[in-house]
């Protein structure tokens, strides 16, 4: 069962819970059984399994409460969006399963969370699922996208094998024997098992200094070595800052959400404060961050990378510590890639450049001609909004067909085709063109079947035909 904070409200006895009977509970374990068994007393299902009707499940995992998650129904004759949770008021449960997490699974990193949490719901319910009829695989929500990747993966090879996580790799083997469908809701959506995660962290996970042999290749400053220092916003930068928050999607979204009273009972838990119109990320050590707007990166990017000799990523982004940019890091790598000086300076790691291969041909007219097809024109008389331009290489003479943007390869087909018979053109011995769709995809084949079809019907149609396939004879 999933009962409301029932790891922790079972804590008390975790650590007996290899021993048959308690000899000497304490009060805290007795309060703790009490509570359990009121939990227990009460039937908060109203409905059994039935195999023969849709199975779902809700799923969350959190380093704070535990796993968790809901297998239940939905009322009959109730229709949705598969990728969507149905609404609260169609959910008939079935069953409830909740746990803490083991000393190694609190070391796990947020994917191998998630999976680790799939896992062990399968496990527990792996006769419910076998039971579920073909045409009806279990559905599996999660609030962790990679969770959806790992689920749906074949396999998870990796070019370096020092990369391959192996826990992975297991878990996706593992979910492989079952029909499930798992999807990833938007966070807002997902309120039966996402409790666990919208609860605040009050205890960050600190490094340890004594974890990691690599803290020993790390230069620690001296006492003397650190310094601190108070910067100050602008009154004219803080109005600028108010007024492109309504611009930003992210950040007014943010706002919006905050600011905002919500009658939900799940309240979500953002690290975000909005104080006299600006709004700060708060990470889990209390440390605040100005949230800028994304129009605004650009300048601020110019000022820790231009002006600052132009140096690398990690020490412009060092520089950017205690403000926040809505997919900073990317902005910033996209900026410093693309910056016209340092694209001059930089040293060339690539292999060289091969030489351009010119098309020779011989001089000869009509022997080697090129293609285009020009778009977005103005629609003629005759309905034609399009056309195509044949240009000789070695005469410049170009040859215009009407048609239309509409048009795939086979219907440019036929117009190519009499063409080249009504200007006296003559079949050319080669054809030059770009990778257009509309030329690699149908053009050729509808050439080849049209000449192989006057081939065999009319052979007095043009003596090209013949001269065209005799090399090849």
């Amino acid at each position: 069962m999933l009962l409301r904070g029932a790891p922790s409200k079972g804590d008390p006895r975790k650590a007996h819970v290899r021993r048959t009977v308690l000899d000497d509970p304490s009060e805290a374990e007795l309060s703790a059984f009490r509570i359990l068994q009121n939990e227990f007393a009460t039937k908060p299902w109203p409905a059994h399994h039935d195999r023969n009707r849709q199975l779902y499940m809700d799923l969350d995992a959190s380093k704070e409460a535990g796993f968790g998650a809901m297998v239940y129904h939905t009322t009959p004759g109730y229709s949705h969006d598969p990728q969507k949770p149905p609404a609260s008021t169609a959910i008939q449960p079935v069953l409830f399963l909740s746990r803490c997490l083991s000393r190694a699974e609190s070391n796990y990193w947020p994917t191998e969370l998630e999976v680790a949490c799939l896992v062990w719901v399968l496990r527990k319910v792996r006769h419910l699922v076998q039971a579920a009829p073909v045409d009806l695989p279990v559905i599996i929500y999660t609030d962790h996208s990679g969770t959806t990747a790992i689920a749906d993966s074949a396999s998870l090879r990796s070019v370096a094998s020092d990369r391959l996580n192996l826990r992975l790799v297991r878990a996706s083997q593992y979910i492989q024997q079952f029909r499930v469908k798992v999807f990833h809701p938007p966070g807002v959506t997902n309120k039966v098992a996402d409790a666990l995660s919208r609860l605040p962290s009050t205890d960050p996970t600190l490094a340890d200094e004594d974890q990691d042999d690599l803290d020993a290749l790390c230069v620690t400053p001296d006492q003397s070595d650190q310094h601190s220092s108070t910067i100050h916003i602008s009154d004219e930068f803080r109005d600028r800052v108010r007024a492109l928050y309504d611009a930003d999607r992210r950040w007014s979204s943010v706002i919006k959400t905050i600011t905002t009273p919500s009658d939900d009972p799940v309240q979500p838990v953002l690290p975000y404060e909005y104080e006299d119109g600006l709004l700060y990320q708060v990470d889990a050590e209390g440390t605040r961050s100005l949230c800028l707007p994304k129009s605004l990166a650009a300048e601020i990017f110019r000022l820790v990378h231009d002006e600052q000799a132009h140096q690398g990523l990690d020490r412009s982004w060092s520089k950017l510590r205690g403000l926040v940019f809505p997919r900073g890091l990317k902005l910033l790598h996209e900026y410093i890639k693309h910056c016209p000086q340092c694209m001059d300076n930089r040293t060339a790691r690539h292999r060289p450049y091969g030489s351009l291969q010119p098309v020779l041909s011989p001089p000869v007219p009509f022997h080697t001609v090129t293609l285009d097809i020009v778009l977005g024109l103005p629609m003629s008389s005759d309905g034609f909004d399009a056309m195509m331009t044949v240009t000789d290489k070695f005469s410049k003479a170009v040859g215009l067909i009407a048609g239309k943007a509409k048009w795939d390869g086979k219907d440019w087909a036929w117009p190519l085709l009499t063409f080249f018979w009504m200007a006296n053109w003559g079949l050319p011995a080669a054809i030059v063109s770009d990778r257009d769709p509309k030329f690699t995809q149908g053009l050729w084949s509808a050439i080849f079947s049209i000449l192989i079809s006057l081939l065999y019907s009319n052979t007095k149609v043009s003596s090209t035909i013949f001269r065209s396939s005799s090399p090849k004879r």
